[in-house]
């Protein structure tokens, strides 16, 4: 089906149901999955909040001076730790 068929359908059986706890699952979900969509738009650097952005500023500027650690040294501690 379509979406706006979908759409067309799923408000027609809203408007005919008279089951409040249905109702109330089908907004439910769809105030969530709005919420989260709403969330999506947003840069992720706007979600964070001060102690994450400092430190997400912090690393970038340990990078700028070469205190980075290769990606390859970190998988390799990675798969260290887990055979443990």
């Amino acid at each position: 089906m379509e979406t706006s068929q979908l759409k067309k359908h799923i408000a027609m059986l809203v408007e005919e149901s008279e089951n409040n706890r249905i109702l109330e699952m089908v907004y439910t979900i769809l105030e969530q999955d709005f919420q989260l969509e709403q969330q999506r738009k947003k840069p992720i650097w706007d979600s964070l909040n001060e102690t994450e952005k400092a430190a997400v500023t912090e690393g970038i500027q340990q990078l700028d001076r070469g205190e980075g650690i290769p990606h390859a040294s970190v998988v390799q501690k990675a798969e260290a730790l887990l055979k443990r």
